[in-house]
């Protein structure tokens, strides 16, 4: 009687669902073509553990394949036992011998294969673990907050302006 918001209520025999393509809200049902598979909606297209059908997941040893660099067997079109890459690794040269060859979390390929940064850029992770091309505007600073699977992560700020990085990264003001 109330999915989402208050006094919101969903036709008879449709759940009230979380929906992650939302924004993390419920709302009634799945938006096509996602199924609801137990309280969440997926893309059984593509989710390794929902693969053509809800609870039907992939073995990412990918039985009687070979192990590839980088590199597991899951989900593409709706089938199990395809190749698929770690996260940030891709198959840029697109030969599954040599798996997942390429770090994307490199100047040359940044979050994707072939994707430059300028010169005097630096890839790295932003504070949701997304790899840009850090700083891209002329007078920001990259302030490195740690790092996520080994690589730098942080964000870029304008020193001359910010209260939590004043002058040079981590120097707040009072």
């Amino acid at each position: 009687k109330n999915c989402g918001a208050c006094g919101v209520a969903c036709d008879p025999g449709v759940d009230c669902i979380w929906q992650e393509s939302m924004g993390g809200e419920v709302g009634c049902g799945c938006p096509a073509p996602k199924m609801a598979c137990g309280d969440t909606c997926v893309d059984t297209s593509s989710n390794d553990s929902h693969c053509g059908a809800c609870f039907n997941g992939c073995n990412r040893s990918g039985p009687g394949k070979p192990a590839r660099p980088h590199a597991y067997y899951g989900c593409i079109d709706s089938e199990c036992g395809h190749m698929k890459c770690d996260v940030y690794w891709g198959d840029c040269d697109a030969d599954e011998e040599t798996g997942c060859e390429t770090s994307l979390v490199a100047n040359e390929n940044c979050g994707a294969c072939g994707r430059a940064c300028a010169p005097g850029q630096q890839c790295v992770l932003d504070s949701l673990g997304q790899p840009f091309c850090a700083c891209e505007d002329d007078g920001l600073t990259f302030c490195q907050v740690g790092t996520q699977a080994g690589f730098p992560k942080g964000e870029c700020v304008d020193v001359k302006s910010n209260a939590s990085h004043c002058g040079v990264c981590f120097v707040a003001c009072n």
